[in-house]
C-alpha cells in the first residue's frame, strides 16, 4: 500500500516450485500451537512445547534482546504488583516463558510470509482486508507520531517541565487527527474501488504431500502437548 494512492499490494504467497510448505499450514499450525501453550497449565506441557521454539531459533536469525528486555519489565510488575512477591515472580517467569515461545514461532513461521499470511487464514475476504487495513492504521500512526517528535527535537531541544508535557500533548493530538483524515481517505478508496470484492489477489492452493506430512506431524506433537 502506497502512501499517496493508497492501492493494496501484497506479496503473494510463493508457489509450490519455490516454497515446500503452504502458508496455511504454517498459519494454522502457529496458530494452534499458541493456543496450546496459552492453556497449558503444568510444566510438563510448557516443557513438550520447547522444542519446535529450540528448532526455530537455531535455524534462523531472532531477535532476542528486546523480548527478553520484555521478560525483565514482565517479571518485575508482576512480582511486585502481585499479593505475594515470590509467587508473583514465578508467575511471572511462567507468563514469560508463555510469550517467547508464542513470539518464536510466529517470528520464524509466519512473519516470513508478510502481509500475505492474512491471506491463509481460513477467515471470510472482508474480515481478512480489516485485518490488513488495520495493520496498515497502525503504522501510519506509528510513522506520524515518530516525525512529529523528531520535528520537536529539532525545533525545540530545551523543553522542560510541564512545557514538555503540553508539546507531547498537542503533538498526540495533532497525530490522531492526522491518522483518522488518513483513515477515511482509506475506506473512500476501498469504496471507490468496488469495496472488499476488488481485493482479491490470493487464490488457496492444493495441499501437496510434504502439507499433509507437516500437518500430520504437527497433529502428533500437539496431541502430546495436549495428554502431558
Amino acid at each position: 500500500m502506497t502512501r499517496d494512492a493508497y492501492t493494496l499490494e501484497f506479496s503473494a504467497p510463493a508457489s509450490g516450485t519455490t516454497r515446500k510448505i503452504s502458508p496455511e499450514v504454517l498459519v494454522i499450525s502457529s496458530v494452534i500451537y499458541a493456543l496450546l501453550v496459552t492453556c497449558a497449565e503444568s510444566i510438563a506441557g510448557l516443557v513438550l512445547c520447547m522444542p519446535l521454539p529450540a528448532v526455530l531459533i537455531l535455524r534462523r536469525k531472532i531477535e532476542h534482546v528486546r523480548l527478553i528486555c520484555l521478560d525483565l519489565v514482565m517479571i518485575i510488575t508482576m512480582g511486585l504488583t502481585w499479593p505475594v512477591m515470590s509467587e508473583g515472580l514465578i508467575m511471572g517467569l511462567i507468563t514469560a516463558w508463555r510469550v517467547d515461545m508464542i513470539y518464536v514461532v510466529f517470528a520464524g513461521l509466519v512473519v516470513p510470509l508478510g502481509a500475505g499470511a492474512v491471506y491463509s487464514l481460513p477467515l471470510p475476504e472482508k474480515l481478512r482486508v480489516l485485518l490488513i487495513l488495520t495493520v496498515r492504521g497502525i503504522f501510519i500512526l506509528r510513522e506520524s507520531l515518530q516525525t512529529a517528535l523528531i520535528s520537536v527535537k529539532l525545533r525545540a531541544p530545551n523543553v522542560k517541565g510541564m512545557m514538555k508535557l503540553k508539546v507531547f500533548a498537542y503533538v498526540l493530538g495533532g497525530t490522531l487527527l492526522k491518522a483518522s483524515a488518513k483513515s477515511e481517505r482509506m475506506m473512500l478508496a476501498v469504496e471507490s474501488r468496488g469495496g472488499f470484492g476488488g481485493f482479491r489477489q490470493g487464490e488457496g492452493g492444493k495441499f501437496g504431500v510434504s502439507d499433509w506430512c507437516v500437518l500430520a506431524g504437527m497433529g502428533v506433537y500437539l496431541a502430546v502437548i495436549v495428554v502431558a
